[in-house]
């Protein structure tokens, strides 16, 4: 997965088969909803740091494991 950080945005976002586009507040991220590993990386990319990783998932989605470095 390749994550890009954008702070400036025209058009609208669109459904996909693994998600449904939803704004939120910043701070209010609902880390909890989400992937077992965002919660290890998203709060870094929000303050601006570029990280290099990776995060292991089973097949039924359960988070295993993961290694992330600062760029």
């Amino acid at each position: 997965m390749i994550v890009y950080k954008i702070t400036n945005w025209d058009g609208e976002p669109a459904e996909s088969e693994e998600m449904q586009p939803k704004w939120f507040i910043i701070d209010q991220s609902p880390l909890n909803e989400m992937w077992g590993g965002d919660k290890l990386w998203l709060p870094n990319i929000i303050k601006g740091e570029k990280l290099r990783g990776a995060t292991e998932y089973e097949q039924n989605q359960q988070f295993l494991k993961y290694h992330l470095s600062k760029l």
